[in-house]
């Protein structure tokens, strides 16, 4: 058995020594694997916006440069704005959007502005106003003419019926020496009628407050109203308007007698009247 050990011992030697030597590979050291801890998405950081409104700062003056008050601003557009100027005539509308506007200004003493107005941002408008023309000043109102009383209807006096014969009126009254004779046969608030018997001219009568009308009964002459002469005879009429001047002159022996008539004037007279 021993040499059986020794046997084996030898041929593995052998064995050992006849084999070439084979050199282990290299051994790849593979670094270790590093854990990488996983990712935190940040979201990105939001730029703030710029803002879509802006401010609209309006400054309203006169011609001479001077703040106008009170001045009614109305803008219309994108969005629509209203107000009043201050004190030094300025009014500031924000958070105006961007866009087209149109602009009015209105005052009593100015004359009304219309303005149109692109504005992206911000924007500074400056106008000026006319002063409105002066309105006419109304002459005051007349005080009504007072009204006038209605006239007092006057009381007409009661008058009686009367009634003659003008020929035998004559012949009871016929005139004697006297130049003109006149006797009165009716008298009312309306007139009065009386016999006029003529013997000398009557010239340049004039009736200021009634017209006359005039009718010959008897006699023959003549009669000139204004510068118009005409033949009176028995029978012939006249109408001798108020204002007018008139004469009678006879013609012959006989004297003229006619009828007179005054008429639109009350007779006043209180002789009695002739029978």
């Amino acid at each position: 058995m021993k040499q059986l050990s020794n046997v084996l011992v030898v041929v593995f030697s052998a064995v050992v020594t006849a084999s070439p030597q084979t050199t282990p590979p290299p051994q790849t050291t593979t670094p270790a694997q590093t854990t990488t801890p996983p990712r935190t998405t940040t979201p990105p950081r939001t730029q703030p916006r710029a803002s879509s409104t802006s401010t609209l700062d309006v400054q309203v003056t006169d011609k001479s440069g001077n703040g106008i008050a009170n001045v009614a601003v109305a803008v219309s557009g994108p969005v629509d704005r209203s107000g009043q100027t201050t004190a030094d005539g300025s009014i500031g509308f924000r958070s105006m959007r961007a866009g087209t506007y149109r602009l009015r200004f209105e005052h009593e003493r100015f004359v009304t502005l219309e303005r149109e107005l692109t504005m992206t941002r911000g924007a500074d408008v400056s106008v000026a106003l006319n002063p409105a023309p002066s309105k006419p000043v109304a002459p005051p109102p007349t005080a009504p003419a007072p009204v006038a009383p209605p006239p007092e209807q006057r009381k007409l006096r009661p008058v009686d019926p009367r009634t003659l014969s003008i020929p035998d009126f004559v012949e009871r009254n016929l005139i004697g020496s006297e130049p003109q004779k006149t006797s009165l046969l009716a008298c009312t608030d309306g007139g009065a009628a009386r016999i006029l018997q003529v013997k000398e001219p009557l010239n340049n009568q004039t009736n200021d407050t009634a017209d006359q009308l005039l009718y010959v009964v008897a006699g023959a002459g003549s009669v000139r109203v204004r510068d118009q002469v005409y033949k009176a005879e028995p029978g012939w009429f006249v109408l001798i308007p108020r204002g007018v001047p008139h004469g009678i002159r006879r013609d012959g022996r006989n004297p003229l007698i006619a009828l007179t008539v005054a008429m639109g004037v009350p007779c006043a007279e209180t002789a009695p009247l002739a029978r």
